[in-house]
């Protein structure tokens, strides 16, 4: 059943890799087509009204996406982790060394390299946890390519690292870019929280109830200054994994449900809003910024360096090994796309830079760090899968 589970998520997230990849070069071509520009920046600004009476809000197509629709895309990945912990390939602890490992080094050095670059303008260095992230639907959509040279042990180990290194982006997430503006909302955020994880300790599994209070949570949140989308993962972690000493039909349905929404609509339709960067102004006072150099450098550098480094010292202190029939120069390609950022890297990034220059300048980034990562990972699996055939 464990390996069915990780096949499953693996399959499901190689196809939405190889759908990111289509709507990035979608974007990315509209972009940079004079004709086609403004089509574009009307469609990712377009103005939708939302409300009831005469209470009317008009928000534009882009936050829908990035604050309320990514609501779903964290409580799958919550879900995900939570099930992989509980009755998954990692419930045995030891089987977590490794990918926890990885995933702490992908996240320290990127992060420093980020800091070093920007430790002196107060007005940058808050974007430290940008290059943090690594994409995993990305990333499997360019393993994909590479078939059985990519084991099953491998791959587990990938989405094990992939959800790791997520929830370590989430507590970043909700520790360091969350600002309280709203007594009220937070009483009413403690409140909901509280009460989602004592219908948990009451054995309540009803999904219907879990959603509507998510809902609600989501609100609060919103108005409490905290991002909205970590709703996802709070209902995540509060909803019922077991109903008594079996499992809860419901949390598979809600898996099952989300899943196709998620990685064929939601991170799609995200990719090809955020990424339509135009490259007509890229000059080396942009490509030189701190933002930019911290960027990437922190994903193309700082990330298979964490990864690989970390890694080696838990292996070599005897605590955990490599994956079965891999050699140290796959697992570094490994490490290198684990620099590919993107989808949290800009979500972290809008958060963080909500100006012009510098959320251009941090997009920008984000796509070349991982577009680097991306070839040069891809090119050091393809030496080593033709070495072998040969």
């Amino acid at each position: 059943m464990n390996k069915s589970k990780t096949l499953n998520l693996a399959d499901t997230e190689v196809l939405s890799g190889i759908l990111l990849i289509m709507s990035f070069l979608a974007a990315s071509f509209i972009a940079n087509i004079p004709a086609l520009q403004n089509i574009y920046q009307d469609f990712v600004f377009y103005s939708v009204h939302l409300g009831l009476g005469n209470t009317i809000y008009t928000i534009p197509l882009i936050q829908i996406i990035n604050d309320g629709l990514m609501t779903l895309f964290f409580l799958l990945i919550g879900l995900e982790l939570k099930f992989h912990l509980v009755k998954g390939e990692f419930q045995e602890k030891r089987a977590l060394i490794l990918p926890t490992a990885a995933a702490f080094g992908g996240v320290v050095v990127p992060a420093l390299i980020y800091a070093f670059f920007n430790m002196h303008s107060k007005e940058t260095v808050g974007g430290w946890a940008i290059p943090i992230a690594t994409d995993t639907a990305f990333m499997l959509g360019i393993l994909s390519f590479f078939g059985n040279f990519i084991s099953q042990k491998l791959r587990a180990f990938i989405i094990g690292f992939s959800l790791i290194d997520d929830a370590f982006a989430l507590i970043i997430l909700a520790v360091f870019y969350s600002k309280s503006s709203s007594i009220i909302a937070m009483i009413a955020t403690i409140t909901l929280t509280a009460l989602l994880f004592t219908l948990n300790r009451l054995n309540i599994t009803k999904t219907s109830l879990y959603l509507m209070i998510g809902f609600f949570l989501w609100v609060a949140m919103v108005y409490s200054g905290i991002h909205g989308t970590l709703s996802g993962v709070v209902l995540a972690l509060a909803f019922p994994l077991m109903k008594g000493d079996n499992m809860n039909d419901g949390f598979h349905e809600l898996e099952s449900f989300l899943k196709p929404m998620v990685y064929f609509f939601i991170l799609p339709l995200f990719s090809f809003i955020n990424s339509g960067v135009s490259f007509t102004a890229v000059s080396p006072n942009i490509l030189f910024h701190p933002i930019a150099l911290g960027v990437i450098f922190g994903l193309f550098i700082g990330k298979q360096l964490g990864i690989s480094l970390f890694s080696y010292l838990a292996v070599q202190s005897g605590y955990c090994s490599l994956p079965k029939h891999v050699s140290w120069p796959k697992f570094y390609g490994i490490g290198v796309l684990g620099g590919i950022g993107f989808t949290l890297s800009l979500f972290i990034g809008d958060i963080t830079f909500e100006e012009f220059e510098p959320n251009y300048i941090m997009r920008l980034s984000v796509i070349i760090g991982s577009l680097l990562s991306a070839i040069l990972g891809a090119g050091i699996l393809l030496l080593l899968k033709e070495e072998q055939a040969s």
